[in-house]
């Protein structure tokens, strides 16, 4: 059986708890994954120049994502 085979017979659950696990190992490896290096110029832009409005904290965030991924689902 091959990875690929092996994600798609895992449940949904399943996969979004081996993404999970996933980013949990990458995240905390000794051997840090280096960001691409376009990826500092992007990041400094942003923060020179905020897109316009409120910030908003990080719940109000989810709630905004989740909302906009609900609504998408409830369109097709």
């Amino acid at each position: 059986m091959t990875v690929e085979t092996f994600i798609e017979s895992l449940t949904r659950s399943e996969k979004l708890l081996a993404m999970e696990l996933i980013w949990r190992e990458l995240s905390y490896s000794e051997n840090a994954i280096e960001s691409p290096e376009w990826h500092d110029e992007v990041v400094r832009k942003r923060l020179q120049s905020p897109a316009p409005g409120e910030s908003l904290g990080l719940q109000e965030s989810l709630e905004e994502i989740q909302g906009r991924r609900n609504a998408s689902k409830n369109t097709t």
